[in-house]
Order: C-alpha cells, then sequence, then structure tokens
C-alpha cells in the first residue's frame, strides 16, 4: 500500500509505481526516472521534512533525544521519567496544566526547576527497585533537590511577584519529594509556604487577576492539597490556611464543560466544607455532652449567599446534567466523593456513631465505583533491574484514600468494611501527604478496638460462643456505641512514624470520652 507520508504516486504514460527499492522495476525497464521517490533522493528542504515518529521509554530514554540541551545522560534519564511518568501519575486522569505543561515549559528556562524535577523523577523511579539500587538512586535524587532548594534560596526576595511562579512551582516539587519518601511534616512546611506566598502575593496585587497561573494553576493545586492535610488531620502543622486567599465560591454553572471543571469545582466547595467542620470537629471532639444530647452542629452558610447542602445539590445537578462517560476513571472517582459527601451531609454526627449504621447501602455504592476503577500502571523499574513488589502509585489530585478510609472506620458491617479494608491495604497508594500504609494502620487499629469492645459486651451479656467456640462480629447492631471509636487524630513526625489518638465514647450517667495515643511506624 502507498503511503502519503514518505512518497508520492508517479502516473506517467500508465506506467504504475510497484513499490520497488530503491526504484521502480516498472520505471527501471521503460528507462524512465521513477518519481516515487523523489522526497528521498532530492536534496532535503525543512519544509519538507519526512515525518518521524520516536518511542520514548520511561526506564531508557534515548541518548539522542535532546529535550533540555547541556545536561549528561542520568539527568535527561531522570527528566524523561518524570515528563513520561511521574507527571502522568501526579495528574491522574485528571487534566492538569501544572504538571503537563507548566512545568516542563518553566524547566526550559529556570535551573532550579530543571533539578526539582530531575530529583522528583530520579526518586520516583526507585521505587521500582530492590533496596540497595533504591538507596543509590536516592542519594542522586537527594543532590539536585539540595541543587534546587539553594538556587530558589537565591532569587531575589525582593521581587516576590517576579519569582512567585517559580517559587510555587518549587514547593509544590519539594512537597511532592518529601511525601514520596516519607517526610511527610517536611512536605507540609513546603505546602504552607506555597500557601503563604500566594496570600503575601493576594494582599500586595489586591487579588490574583482572572486567567493569571498563579489564580488558574496554583490555587486549585494548593486547595487540593490543603484539603488533603485536613482529611489526614494535620492543620496544626500549618501556619497558613488558604481560606485567607479574597476568594469566594463561584456561582455553580447548569453543566460542566469538562471534567477538570467538574474536578476544580468539587475541590473548592470541599476546601470551604472541611474549613467550616474544622470547628465543628474540635467542639465535638471536646464536648462535655454524651451523644444523643449535643445539638446537632449547624451548617453555617459558607459565605452571605451559599449554604454547603445547597451548593453540593447544584454541584450534583450540573455533573449529572454533564453526561459525562459514566466509566471514566475521573468520573468515576468524583462519584466515589459525590457518595462519601452526600453521607456526610446527610447524617446528625450529634446523635452518635450508630447514626452511621443505615448508610450500609450508600457505603456499599462507593465500594462498587471505587471498584470499577482501573488500577493504574505504577512507575517502576524493568523488571530485569532486581524489582521488589508492586510500586507505589503517587498522587496529587482527588483520590480513594480518604473515602476507603471513611468507609472503614464509621460503617460499622463487618463484610463491607473489610471489603474497604482489602481495597485500601491492596491499592498501594500516595496521594499528597496521605499513604495507604497509614490508612491501613489505622484502621485496623479502629477496627480491632471496637470489635473486641463488641465481643466484651457479648461476654458480659451471657452471649454463647456464636463461631468456631469464640466470639465474632456478624452485624453492626453487635457494636455497641460505647465501644465505637468517635474521633481519630493522626499526628505525623519527621519520617514515617507518627502517632494517632483514638476517641472513644462513653456510656451511662458518668459519660466521658476515652482517649488513648499509640505510636504508628510503617
Amino acid at each position: 500500500m502507498l503511503s502519503g507520508l514518505d512518497m508520492v504516486v508517479a502516473r506517467t504514460r500508465h506506467v504504475k509505481c510497484d513499490e520497488g527499492r530503491p526504484a521502480c522495476n516498472r520505471c527501471i525497464r521503460a528507462k524512465r526516472t521513477c518519481e516515487g521517490y523523489t522526497a528521498r533522493t532530492s536534496s532535503p528542504q525543512p519544509s519538507k521534512e519526512l515525518l518521524k515518529f520516536i518511542v520514548y521509554s520511561a526506564t531508557a530514554p534515548s541518548s539522542g533525544l535532546s529535550i533540555l540541551p547541556g545536561i549528561t545522560p542520568r539527568q535527561q534519564r531522570c527528566f524523561d521519567f518524570f515528563r513520561l511518568r511521574t507527571a502522568v501519575e501526579l495528574a491522574g486522569p485528571f487534566e492538569a496544566d501544572l504538571w503537563s505543561t507548566v512545568l516542563l515549559q518553566t524547566a526550559h528556562a529556570e535551573p532550579a526547576i530543571i533539578n526539582a524535577v530531575i530529583a522528583l523523577g530520579a526518586l520516583h523511579e526507585s521505587f521500582g527497585y530492590a533496596q540497595d539500587a533504591h538507596a543509590a538512586t536516592s542519594e542522586y535524587a537527594l543532590l539536585h533537590y539540595g541543587k534546587a532548594i539553594q538556587r530558589i534560596l537565591t532569587l531575589n526576595d525582593s521581587n516576590l511577584t517576579l519569582h512567585m511562579d517559580i517559587v510555587l512551582m518549587a514547593s509544590i516539587i519539594f512537597s511532592a519529594f518529601e511525601s514520596l519518601r516519607g517526610h511527610y511534616k517536611s512536605a507540609l512546611t513546603h505546602i504552607s509556604s506555597g500557601i503563604d506566598i500566594l496570600i503575601e502575593t493576594d494582599k500586595r496585587s489586591g487579588g490574583l487577576r482572572t486567567g493569571s497561573v498563579g489564580k488558574d494553576v496554583f490555587v486549585p493545586m494548593f486547595v487540593r492539597l490543603e484539603n488533603q492535610v485536613i482529611e489526614v488531620g494535620q492543620t496544626a502543622s500549618m501556619k497558613s490556611s488558604i481560606k485567607l486567599l479574597k476568594r469566594t465560591l463561584p456561582s455553580m454553572p447548569s453543566t460542566f464543560k469538562s471534567v477538570k471543571e467538574a474536578h476544580d469545582a468539587f475541590d473548592g466547595f470541599l476546601s470551604s466544607l472541611w474549613h467550616m467542620l474544622e470547628p465543628i470537629k474540635q467542639e465535638s471532639t471536646s464536648s462535655p455532652e454524651p451523644p444523643g444530647q449535643q445539638q446537632r452542629p449547624s451548617l453555617a452558610p459558607l459565605n452571605s449567599s451559599m449554604n454547603p447542602l445547597e451548593h453540593f445539590n447544584s454541584w450534583c445537578a450540573a455533573f449529572e446534567a454533564s453526561n459525562f462517560p459514566p466509566m471514566h476513571p475521573a468520573v468515576l472517582i468524583l462519584q466515589v466523593h459525590r457518595t462519601m459527601l452526600s453521607t456526610l451531609l446527610s447524617v446528625n454526627i450529634a446523635l452518635g456513631e450508630t447514626i452511621w449504621d443505615p448508610y450500609l447501602p450508600q457505603f456499599q455504592k462507593l465500594l462498587d465505583y471505587a471498584e470499577k476503577i482501573p488500577a493504574p500502571k505504577a512507575a517502576g523499574a524493568s523488571k530485569q533491574a532486581h524489582p521488589v513488589a508492586t510500586a507505589p502509585y503517587f498522587a496529587y489530585h482527588l483520590g480513594l484514600l480518604t473515602p476507603l478510609y471513611f468507609t472503614c472506620t464509621r460503617c460499622r458491617d463487618p463484610t463491607t468494611r473489610r471489603r474497604a479494608l482489602r481495597m485500601l491495604e491492596n491499592c498501594y497508594r500516595k496521594e499528597g501527604v496521605w499513604d495507604s500504609q497509614l490508612g491501613t494502620m489505622a484502621a485496623k487499629r479502629i477496627i480491632q478496638i471496637e470489635e473486641m469492645g463488641a465481643i466484651e459486651t457479648m461476654k458480659a451479656s451471657g452471649f454463647q460462643p456464636n463461631f468456631e467456640g469464640g466470639w465474632v462480629v456478624q452485624t453492626a447492631e453487635q457494636v455497641p456505641e460505647n465501644a465505637r471509636i468517635r474521633e481519630s487524630d493522626i499526628s505525623l513526625g519527621t519520617g514515617r512514624e507518627g502517632t494517632i489518638r483514638y476517641i472513644r465514647s462513653g456510656s451511662g450517667p458518668s459519660w466521658k470520652a476515652e482517649g488513648k495515643t499509640e505510636r504508628l511506624v510503617w
């Protein structure tokens, strides 16, 4: 078959080209010059160059590929790994200009961003290797990480506006680097610093300009990151909050133009909701009143014109009207979070933990959506390089860890919560400062405490063993209120360690909250 990419068909006196190489046999016999390969035999012209197709390898980029001139082959390899794998994972199924466009374009001109990208690419790739290879690659990643930090520190602090985009990009990459190596407290510091810069720029300029990179790219990213910080319960580590920016929730459209627009709108609403619920959570935790006697927390308006439930319903209506492909991974993730929030906004948490029991269908629906999401292809080394178990999937977008942890800790149906626990344990994901290993460890401990309390109640009530000579929790109703964990607060340390404080409800006239703190290492 003739190809329109590399040749034209010559028909002179009805001599048909037979595609012979290096010249057409029919033209040779006819003693004519074959015109079927003029593009190859004539002098090359820049405007008529042949179209080339290059297949890139994330683990072994071509040495001839020169995206960033002046860097070494190893640096090029790490940059290519970031471009082809890390950026794809960080964005996930959602469109993300920051990872796919802004960072890569800036890296061509800004040495600090080049070093930061190389560092993160090197560290990310090393997660697919055995420990010895991982250690060597991590040392190389740390070298470029240190260079990036030094270059950021040398930027002119007197002109923050000029360097704002570069410093914000660096703070995001630095937070991702620290999260990926398990130094979550350091990651929180970088996120907090980025929010500080956004707030300072907002004050100086009288508000971030619509259409600017700061407002369109960085604000949504830091909103997303702070949402994760709040969900993990690490707000005490944050010096500033995105809520200090001069921003209001925009009016909800009737339909969304893209999944990205729906994603950004959901994150903006979630940010406002979490900030509103944070003081309510603190009040509930310290409340001296037993469950059933507390007043229902008021869902105060997010601003003068919008109530959270109304805003959520408006988002749901727009999402339904948008007719997105139902099996698209990004759409499924939004459905997971939509199901979680609809449940959260429906319950009266003042009535105690048993209030969650009637919502078993919602928990099961959430897991149904989550199970439909295709397993991502995690970054990692080739099979010839002594890989360990499946490399972690690393994301900086709306993910699955919060909904799965929510289901593990709020659903007391033993079958459903263990289904959620299996998914949490097997997904091996890192989402911002969220780590599936940390979530799994905390969820297992909560389930253990609650079901041990339930079994103690069964024994005290004279119940006979119900499973092979022992007691097993078979229904949510068997877990009494006083055995249930009301709150679980995690405090992250400097490395892969921290503490978790469980607060369990008491019962009776002498009711009081019972708290216990344990150390976590993962």
